[in-house]
């Protein structure tokens, strides 16, 4: 199955909440656009992979919707160092 998603897919995502993030830890190790709340802040991450370049961005909860879920309402594009996943677990070959 791997072998067919690397050969056909264009790219790929992952999406994760930061709270639920326990390594790597990237805003510690890299830059942080938000250094005086490292731990305090949540919100969502998302890594863009293609065969050849990839980006990650943070959105920050910031505010809640009617019933009270946080809401993430701007995206931060985070250094290239800054990355969930390490060289050696690359999506495409």
């Amino acid at each position: 199955r791997q072998q067919h998603f690397t050969a056909a897919a264009k790219f790929a995502l992952i999406v994760v909440q930061k709270s639920r993030v326990t390594y790597p830890k990237v805003w510690w190790a890299h830059p942080w656009p938000f250094p005086e709340d490292r731990d305090a802040i949540d919100g969502i991450f998302v890594e863009a992979h293609t065969r050849h370049a990839h980006g990650t961005w943070f959105m920050p909860f910031e505010g809640t919707d009617a019933r009270g879920r946080p809401i993430a309402q701007r995206e931060v594009r985070l250094s290239q160092e800054c990355r969930l996943l390490d060289d050696d677990l690359a999506i495409f070959p």
